[in-house]
């Protein structure tokens, strides 16, 4: 349950963890791993709104905030649903709901679209596990590690591209 309260890790490495390392059933495993998760997304929108008052992160909200403007609410709804149940690194509870709140969601619907998709990514994660068993930790930590340098060249190319304006 603690394992998936962790940001990155989340649900999706804590479901083979306890099967594997906690010998644990897979489902409960996977009630543990939701309900931690699940949980998480309380704490997290009610305080991350005052942390995107901070200066650079208020900036970041204001600049993505502006960019949302022009979607419909139906799909911020279905982007936000598919950020938290996408089973990969990078996606989920904490992520779900940073983009939550940057986008202006109301509480309780946040944390009802938050939840519902930690309950679909669960459940492919529960299937992953069942099907794979040993092999996905390997899978994991490939995707982690492709997580990783993706972001690596992300950040690159976003300083990168400031450094050459900050030139001209």
């Amino acid at each position: 349950m603690l394992i998936s309260m962790v940001p990155i890790i989340e649900l999706r490495g804590a479901i083979p963890v306890g099967v594997n390392n906690f010998e644990l059933g897979h489902w409960e495993s996977f009630f543990l791993a939701f309900l931690g998760s699940s949980l998480v997304c309380i704490p997290l929108l009610l305080l991350l709104p005052w942390v995107f008052k901070w200066p650079l992160l208020r900036r970041v909200k204001q600049v993505f905030s502006q960019k949302a403007e022009k979607i419909s609410p139906k799909w911020k709804s279905f982007a936000l649903f598919m950020i938290v149940a996408i089973p990969l690194p990078g996606t989920g509870v904490w992520t779900g709901s940073a983009v939550a709140v940057i986008l202006g969601f109301k509480f309780w619907k946040a944390a009802g679209i938050i939840v519902a998709g930690n309950l679909v990514s669960g459940l492919a994660m529960l299937g992953l596990t069942a099907l794979l068993g040993d092999y996905l930790d390997l899978l994991l930590l490939g995707l982690f590690i492709a997580f990783v340098l993706l972001l690596a060249v992300f950040l690159y190319k976003v300083f990168k591209q400031k450094d050459s304006k900050n030139e001209i």
